[in-house]
């Protein structure tokens, strides 16, 4: 628990400090997103559901958005990582994975988009290519410093 709220608190303070404006800029990814999908794909049972709740709370707490509109965005983004990880995507290979991100991050920067009225399409695609590149490059180190690729060597394609 406490190295989930460390990991919940370093999002926020990077989505808030360096990577400026919760990372709702043109071409910065949005690490949150990245965090929760990560941990949603990797994890088995509520993992990534409580880094949702975490990173959602502290965002919430130091945005100038709606109360809550961070913790439901990304309880929706762990939910639907969830649900394409049980239904469509069940071997866990990099394309799958992959596949799985720009669905939640292109779905979740929609949210976004409406909600703060700024729909830019140039942005909009920027942005969810910068997270996918951030998120397959966190998806490639964790699963290699897990070792989760050779547990996963005899179902992958």
């Amino acid at each position: 628990m406490i190295g989930r709220l460390l990991l919940a608190l370093l999002t926020a303070s990077l989505m808030v400090g360096p990577l400026g404006r919760y990372g709702l800029t043109q071409s910065l990814p949005n690490l949150a997103i990245v965090v929760v999908w990560l941990s949603a794909w990797l994890s088995e049972g509520d993992q990534g559901y409580w880094q949702a709740i975490l990173i959602g709370l502290a965002l919430d707490l130091t945005g100038f958005l709606p109360f809550g509109f961070w913790t439901v965005t990304l309880l929706l983004v762990c939910l639907g990582t969830r649900q394409l990880q049980r239904r469509f995507f069940t071997v866990s290979s990099w394309v799958e994975s992959l596949a799985s991100l720009l669905i939640v991050s292109l779905s979740a920067e929609l949210i976004f988009s409406l909600v703060t009225k700024g729909f830019l399409i140039n942005a909009l695609g920027l942005r969810v290519l910068a997270t996918s590149i951030l998120g397959l490059a966190s998806y490639y180190v964790v699963a290699m410093r897990l070792r989760l690729f050779q547990r996963w060597r005899g179902i992958r394609v």
